[in-house]
């Protein structure tokens, strides 16, 4: 399996036309709009995780109960897997 990484991706891309590779200051502001807005998408999903929390207690206090019990293979093996 051939893993690419996004920089590595960056660095080897090439303008179709000229056929020239980013410049140093292309590349710093290509990794800081998409380390921007991966920050902000999971910002988001934060903020709406607690949110959609705070109007179903019962929910919020299962997930404490179930992050506060111990995980044993017993425990692992009772639990059911989520339908989807």
């Amino acid at each position: 399996m051939i893993k690419m990484y996004f920089l590595s991706m960056l660095i080897q891309a090439r303008n179709v036309e000229t056929g020239m590779a980013l410049s140093e200051e292309e590349l710093l502001g290509h990794t800081s709009v998409i380390f921007a807005a991966g920050h902000e998408t999971i910002a988001n999903a934060l903020v709406w995780t607690l949110f959609l929390l705070s109007q179903h207690p019962q929910v919020a206090t299962d997930l404490l109960n179930e992050l506060e019990s111990p995980i044993t293979l017993k425990s692992l093996e009772r639990r059911k897997s989520p339908k989807f």
